[in-house]
């Protein structure tokens, strides 16, 4: 999140400029330990990931930028998961499409 925050939402901005649609694929595979933001990462706290999606679309929704984008919540593989895990991933209905990587 603190790099989101660094960069004062730049891109909410300019996607407000442009007008043009777009899919987010927000921090895919969230659910894998081999990105920094996974919550299973040994330095990060079980819940995070949810926050800070919910905050990422929260600061685009601030700015209106939100009306121009499709929110793709994509886990990596679910099948070798049990479903309460792969609940806890998931950010409700700010995730507005899902996708799985095969």
């Amino acid at each position: 999140m603190a790099a989101y925050e660094a960069s004062g939402g730049t891109e909410a901005n300019t996607l407000l400029e442009t007008g043009l649609p777009i899919i987010i694929r927000l921090d895919q595979e969230m659910n894998a330990d081999y990105y920094p933001w996974s919550d299973t990462a040994p330095y990060n706290k079980r819940g995070q990931f949810v926050q800070v999606w919910k905050h990422v679309v929260d600061r685009f929704r601030a700015i209106g930028a939100d009306k121009y984008v499709i929110w793709l919540w994509t886990p990596n593989r679910i099948d070798t998961i049990p479903q309460k895990q792969i609940a806890s991933f998931y950010p409700g209905a700010m995730a507005e499409a899902r996708g799985i990587e095969l």
